[in-house]
This record gives structure tokens, C-alpha cells and sequence, in this order.
């Protein structure tokens, strides 16, 4: 209570009789005999929103409308007298029954306010649980309530038949006399199931959902305060259920509500699309391998159809010649006109070698295309002169071009410069365009067009290709086919003009391949007009150029070199070896530099100060061992790592002359990335990236190292685990499902390792993780990055936000 009237301390007894008034939910107040407010307990101050000044009129708390009836009460308050009244605070909102008594004796009347009950009309009332009855008896559904001691109060719905139930409904003159409630307060009792518990008539949900499990647990678990939702079957029929406890106003159990509904037809439909998704998974997957299998077998065959017929080309231009000479001296000798049997023979191996290139280039497309579609075609990226190549290109289409009596226009811009590509593929994309309009133009004309387009503002430079002809043109619907692979116009455009329907496809792949885009413009009997954009500097793998020109440069570039921390040198004649190495292990972190003989290496290596050396053993001049041993003799080099890359399995005399490592080519990506991060001392603070999804893990490792720091990365967790016990990282991006030891082992692991303990790790993971997995990770990590909650963008802002904050550069 709160009293400002009296200084003085109340006694113990009236304290606590204070507090215990203060703890009732009713709202209590002492006034003095004109109304106003002396103190008022906790319920009523909350229910004011705050506490009134002693000394406020009571009237002056309630709602406007409901002072006169406050007043009207007052005047009826004689001494000692009690009466009430029901009054509203000032909200307005919920209306309170006031017990006003008055003490003479005390100069005081007490107030207390409690709820007060709502008048009901019962004839509306009746109207209104007539009409909630009918719709519960007429819903496609089973709808039931039970007490709390486990009795059924209500069981309607349509969809009792299909559960073999009956409609049960306890209405109040089965209650008995001195139970008017509806739902008693109590614990379920199963062994009580007499129909005389709470009222006569009464049935035990226990007995009649007895023979559908799935009911009856729920009954059980929703008396026990769990609510329940699943799917059962009953015959041939699908359930879902839902079960629920209900409680009345203040939160005390008052029984159990549930619902099941039929949902055979969304279960099958379920059933029947998931067996679809099925089926669809094993022909996706059938379809995929088959895909595999043809691009396989096609280069395969390819390969295998090309041998035997280079022999017959080559046998076949051999005989031709022969066969053209001796024809000659014949016809010379016999002085005649016609051709005699060897010029016949001529004709027919003339035709021979016609066929034989005609099925090579056939063959050769095929082989391309097989490469493209198994992703094993690459760029080799060279720098040329456009002009050069377009000079190259006419001379060798212009003679196909005039064979259908065409004119053959070339129309190139001045100044065109340089580019960098794939020389042979942009040659073959010409040569492909302008074969298509040679052999569907017909006296007519042809028009190669090249310019160089001058950008504007931020707009890239391009190289545009044109090639226009006057030939029989294309309807819209042969245009949108075009692209597509083994196809042409219709079948008398292949019997009259021949073909495979290849050449285009693989034009458009090979533009795509470096970075361009193709375009086509025609209508039927108008000509066409092919457009091809390609980028003046693509980004491919380049070509080394040849070893004697590579070992000049290199050679006269040695004085320039300077060491560098993290260098790579690979001596080896073969300039696939490093292109491939510098490929994969530039992603390392690794500065790799290449020399193409042991001496020009060795002097390379004198410069470079490189942390490795891989080496060839069968090279020109001096082969490897030679470099070895000048390697181990040499004061200043005998510490560097070397690893022998070679045909030759000679590991055993490789590792007695002082090899680190040693690798037999064909190289394996996962074996040379193996030994490189086992040899290479790494700089302190990298940091380690472990994921098994190969894209992300590179996209993640190639952005720091761009960045500046130093990344080892790991595919599984035992290799996690093996780089972290060669050299304590500054900062681990762990994923948890990895192959081996998943992450949660792997954070164990290190964490029970003392020198390990502070090393910051940041866990990245799409898993949903649950309440366990939290406390498996709380205080073991630094943070969490939900996958499915990043975009790659802002992952990567992520990534970069923790590499600053926890590793130095």
C-alpha cells in the first residue's frame, strides 16, 4: 500500500498485512469521507498507469460516463454502510464491480474493484451455439474437445464416418447439478473412464479413440501441456492431426482441443511427385552420364578416325602426284587427247584425297565440339597483328569463295593493331563464315568487313568481324535453329549444299570462349549478314613461345631479376609443365617463373632466390641430375627445395642426390599441391581456408591472395589438421561438413592443442544448425557466417573485413 498521510513506521502485523494487499490481483483503496484518495494498493496503481496524488477525487480516476453512477453510489454510502456499483477506469476499457464500505470509526471508506461479469442474452446466446454447432457437424473434418480427467465434450465433423466414430456432443443437462462448468480443473486419470466422472452420460477419450493410436497420444501429450501435429493412416485413408491443451483466462488447464482432417489426395499427389522428382533425378543423372559417355567415345573416336586418315591424305597426295607424272609422260609418248587409264586413276585418287580431307575436317569439328561440351577445350592466347591474320585468311578462302563464280570484297580499317587471342580459333571462325556464305551464294558477292570500334566514355574497345553475303537467306525460324548443333535449313538445304551443321555451333562457342558475341541478320532470298565483337585482349592461358626464343629473352632478362620472397622456378624444356604450374600454384601465392634449360635455370636461380625449384630431369644440354648436383654444390643455393618432375620413375637415385620430392608426369593438380604446401615455407600469419567445394574455396583463396595475404587452403579435415601442425596459421575459415573429420572435430582438435587455443576461427556453413550445435560452438569461435544468408558479394566483404582485423600482410 502506499500511504504519504503517516510518517511514523507501521507495526510488523499491519506491514505484512500491507504486503499481502499489495499482492492481490483486485483493486483496493482507502478514501476519506468526501471521496478523495488516501492510498490505493499495486493492482490499482497499475491499472492507472501510475500512482494518484493522495488527496485526488476518486470520481476523477473513472471513465467520463460512468461518474454519475459513481456519485449516485456515493449518495446511497450511509455510516457504516456498504454498497456497489459498476464503474470503468479512465481507459474506458475493461469495467469493474466497486464494493464500497464505510467506517465511521475510522473516518475512512475502503473500495475494492474486481471484474465484473457480462450480462448475457441467453435466447442470443442459444441462436448463436446453434449456429456454431452446425457449422462444426457440417465441416469435412474431425473436430473434438476432452477434459481435463480425459471425457469427451464435443465430436462433430463430417469426417468422422471415414474413421469409423460417431458424433457425440455432452450438452449441459448431462452435467451434473453442482458441476454447471463445462470443463473441470483436474489431472486425467486413465483407469477412471466411468461415464459418471464429470456427468452422466460422459465418455472416456481413452475408449473411444482406443483403436487410432495417433488420437490418443495426442490426447495424452496435449493433458500433459505438449501440443502435437502429424499424419497417421487409418485404412486405406490419410490423417493429419492436431492436438492442443486450452487454458482459461489466468493459464490453468482446462483440456485438450484437436482437429484431423483427410488429406488422402494431398498425400498421394505427394507421393506421386516425389516418385516423379525421382524419376526425373535417375534420367537427369542417366542423361548426364550419357552425355559424358558420347563426349568421351566422340573424342575418343576421333582420335582414333584421325590417324588412319592423315596416312590416307598423305599416301593419297603422294600417289597423286605419281600418278599425274607417269599420266604426262604417257599422253607425251602416245602424243593423244583423251586420258588413257593412269589419267582415269588419277581422277579417281583425286577423289580419294577430296573425301578423305572433307571427312578430316568433319571429324576434326566433331573432336572440337566434344571438347567444348566435356569443358576441355582452352585458349592459347597469343598477340598478332589483325591485319596479318586477315591477309592470312583471304588468301586462303579467297579461292573458295570465287568457285560459285562470287566477288570476293575485303574491306579492313587502317591502323587496325594488335590483338591478343586465340589466333587459330578467331582464324577459324572466319574461315567457318566465310565458307557458309561461299557455299550458299551463287553468282553473287561476298564482303568481309573488319574495324576497330573507338570507344566512348568508360565503353571497352572491339574488334568487329563482318561477313555479308547475297546468298538464299534465312526465314525467322531457320534463324533461331541456327546455333544449334547437326542442324541446317531443311533437308533439301543439306542434299543441294552438304554439310554437318557443326560450323556454326562452334563458331558461336569459340566466341563465347573468349569473352564475344555473334549476331546474325538475313530473311529468306535477301543474303545474310554475320556479325562477330570480340575483345582486343582476352583472358585465356598464354603460350610460351618457342624454347630458343624464350631461352634469348629469358637469357637477356636474368640481370633484371630480383629475388622474390615467395618464388617458384621450373626448369623444363616443356612449356606445358609451366603453364599448367604457373596456372595452379600462382593461386598459392607463389611468383613462378619458368626457364627452359638447366644452365639458363641455374643463373635464374642465382637471381630469383626461389623458396622451390621444380626440375626436369630429360632436358637439352644439361639434363637434370647435372642441375641437382649443381644446386647441392652451390653455397648459395644447396638449402633451396627442389623437386623432381620428370617421365622418368627414378625416385630412389633422385632422393640419394639430394631431391626434396619427386613427381612422375602426368602431373595430378592434387598431388603437385600436395608436395608444394609440404615444401614451401609459408609466411607467418596465412590463413587457411578449409571447404570441399571447390569453386567457392577458390574464389576465396584467389581474392586474398590478389588482396596480399598469404592462403593455404584444405579440401578435408585431416588436411586441415596436417597444415596446421606443420606452421600455426593467423586465421582459419572453416566449413563443418568436410570430408574425413567434419568441423566440429576439427575445432576439438585444435582447441585441445595449448598452442592452438588462440588461433581465431571463423566457421562458414549453410547447415541449419540446431541448440546443440550452438553450444558445441559458443566460445570455440569467433563467428558464424551462414551461407545461405550471404550473398557471394557480401561473403566476400566478410572474408576480407576478418582477414584485416585478425592477419597482417
Amino acid at each position: 500500500m502506499h500511504d504519504a498521510t503517516n510518517p511514523q513506521r507501521p507495526s510488523a502485523p499491519e506491514l505484512s498485512l500491507r504486503r499481502l494487499i499489495d499482492l492481490s490481483g483486485e483493486c483496493m483503496a482507502a478514501l476519506d469521507l468526501e471521496g478523495k484518495v488516501l492510498l490505493v494498493n499495486a493492482a490499482l496503481c497499475q491499472a492507472l498507469g501510475g500512482e494518484p496524488a493522495v488527496g485526488t477525487a476518486a470520481e476523477e480516476l473513472l471513465f467520463p460516463a460512468d461518474r454519475e453512477a459513481w456519485r449516485e453510489c456515493w449518495a446511497r454510502l450511509g455510516p457504516d454502510a456498504q454498497v456497489s456499483v459498476t464503474a470503468r477506469l479512465h481507459d474506458g476499457e475493461a469495467a469493474l464491480m466497486w464494493s464500497l464500505r464505510r467506517s465511521d470509526a475510522e473516518q475512512a471508506v475502503y473500495v475494492a474493484g474486481r471484474a465484473a461479469r457480462v450480462e448475457v442474452d441467453p435466447q442470443r446466446s442459444a441462436i448463436h451455439l446453434e449456429v456454431l454447432r452446425s457449422v462444426v457437424a457440417n465441416l469435412p473434418l474431425v473436430l473434438f474437445a476432452v477434459d481435463t480427467r480425459g471425457h469427451i465434450i464435443l465430436l462433430e465433423g463430417r469426417g468422422l464416418a471415414a474413421v469409423g466414430l460417431q458424433p457425440y456432443n455432452l450438452g449441459p443437462d448431462s452435467l451434473e447439478p453442482d458441476h454447471p462448468d463445462l470443463l473441470v480443473a483436474g489431472n486425467p486419470q486413465e483407469g477412471n473412464h466411468e461415464s459418471g466422472g464429470s456427468g452422466r452420460g460422459a465418455r472416456s477419450a481413452f475408449e473411444v479413440f482406443a483403436g487410432i493410436p495417433s488420437l490418443l497420444d495426442g490426447v495424452r501429450r496435449a493433458l500433459a501441456g505438449a501440443a502435437l501435429r502429424g499424419v497417421f493412416e487409418f485404412l486405406d485413408r490419410s490423417f493429419e492431426t492436431w492436438t492442443a491443451p486450452f487454458t482459461d483466462s489466468r493459464g490453468r488447464l482446462q483440456g485438450v482441443i484437436g482437429v484431423a482432417s483427410d488429406v488422402t489426395d494431398n498425400v498421394r499427389s505427394e507421393r506421386r511427385l516425389r516418385d516423379l522428382n525421382d524419376k526425373l533425378e535417375l534420367a537427369r543423372d542417366e542423361a548426364i552420364e550419357a552425355s559424358r559417355a558420347k563426349s568421351a567415345f566422340l573424342a575418343n573416336m576421333s582420335h582414333e578416325l584421325r590417324t588412319p586418315l592423315n596416312a590416307i591424305i598423305g599416301y593419297s597426295e603422294i600417289a597423286l602426284d605419281e600418278l599425274r607424272g607417269q599420266a604426262a609422260r604417257e599422253a607425251e609418248d602416245r602424243a593423244v587427247v583423251a586420258p588413257g587409264p593412269l589419267g582415269q586413276l588419277c581422277n579417281d585418287v583425286q577423289k580419294i584425297h577430296v573425301a578423305g580431307t572433307h571427312l578430316l575436317g568433319i571429324i576434326s569439328d566433331i573432336l572440337d565440339l566434344s571438347k567444348i561440351e566435356a569443358g576441355r577445350m582452352e585458349l592459347h592466347v597469343e598477340t598478332f597483328s589483325v591485319q596479318a591474320m586477315i591477309d592470312d585468311v583471304v588468301a586462303t578462302t579467297g579461292r573458295l569463295v570465287g568457285q560459285n563464280d562470287n566477288q570476293f570484297d575485303v574491306h579492313a580499317a587502317p591502323d587496325l593493331g594488335d590483338m591478343a587471342a586465340d589466333l587459330t580459333k578467331v582464324r577459324q571462325i572466319l574461315f567457318n563464315l566465310l565458307s557458309n556464305a561461299a557455299k550458299f551464294t551463287e553468282h553473287g558477292r561476298v564482303v568481309l568487313e573488319v574495324l576497330r570500334t573507338q570507344p566512348t566514355g568508360s565503353a571497352e574497345p572491339w574488334f568487329e568481324f563482318s561477313v555479308t553475303d547475297s546468298g538464299i537467306g534465312m526465314s525467322p525460324e531457320q534463324k533461331e535453329r541456327l546455333f544449334q548443333t547437326f542442324y541446317q535449313g531443311d533437308s533439301s538445304t543439306t542434299r543441294k549444299y552438304g554439310g554437318t551443321g557443326l560450323g556454326l555451333a562452334i563458331t558461336r562457342r569459340f566466341v563465347q570462349m573468349m569473352g564475344g558475341e555473334i549476331s546474325v541478320q538475313s530473311a529468306l532470298g535477301s543474303g545474310s549478314t554475320f556479325r562477330v565483337r570480340l575483345p582486343p585482349q582476352v583472358i585465356g592461358h598464354f603460350n610460351l613461345e618457342d624454347p630458343a626464343l624464350q631461352s634469348a629473352r629469358l637469357g637477356a632478362a636474368i640481370e633484371a631479376v630480383k629475388p622474390a620472397p615467395q618464388a617458384m622456378l621450373v626448369i623444363d624444356d616443356d612449356p606445358n609443365v609451366y603453364d599448367m604450374m604457373e596456372r595452379i600454384l600462382s593461386r598459392e601465392g607463389l611468383d613462378v617463373y619458368g626457364a627452359a634449360t638447366g644452365k639458363e635455370g641455374l643463373a635464374l636461380a642465382r637471381k630469383l632466390k626461389p623458396v622451390v625449384i621444380a626440375l626436369d630431369i630429360m632436358m637439352p644440354g644439361m639434363d637434370g641430375w647435372s642441375v641437382l648436383q649443381a644446386i647441392r654444390a652451390d653455397a648459395e643455393l644447396k638449402d633451396t627445395r627442389v623437386v623432381i618432375v620428370s617421365m622418368l620413375d627414378e625416385r630412389p637415385l633422385g632422393m640419394a642426390l639430394g631431391a626434396d620430392d619427386y613427381l612422375t608426369k602426368p602431373l595430378r593438380r592434387e598431388q603437385l599441391l600436395a608436395c608444394i604446401q609440404r615444401l614451401v615455407p609459408v609466411r607467418d600469419g596465412y590463413i587457411l581456408i578449409v571447404e570441399d567445394d571447390e569453386s567457392l574455396r577458390e574464389l576465396l583463396q584467389r581474392t586474398l591472395i590478389e588482396e596480399g595475404w598469404s592462403v593455404r587452403i584444405a579440401g578435408t579435415g585431416r588436411a586441415a589438421l596436417d597444415l596446421i601442425e606443420q606452421s600455426r596459421p593467423g586465421l582459419i575459415l572453416l566449413d563443418l561438413r568436410i570430408p574425413e573429420i567434419d568441423g566440429f572435430d576439427v575445432i576439438a582438435s585444435i582447441r585441445s592443442r595449448p598452442e592452438f587455443v588462440r588461433v581465431p576461427i571463423t566457421v562458414m556453413t549453410a547447415l541449419d544448425l540446431n541448440r546443440d550445435d550452438w553450444e558445441r560452438l559458443t566460445g570455440r569461435v569467433e563467428q558464424v557466417i551462414q551461407k545461405g544468408l550471404y550473398s557471394r558479394n557480401r561473403l566476400m566483404r566478410e572474408v576480407r573485413r576478418l582477414a584485416a582485423h585478425f592477419v597482417g600482410r
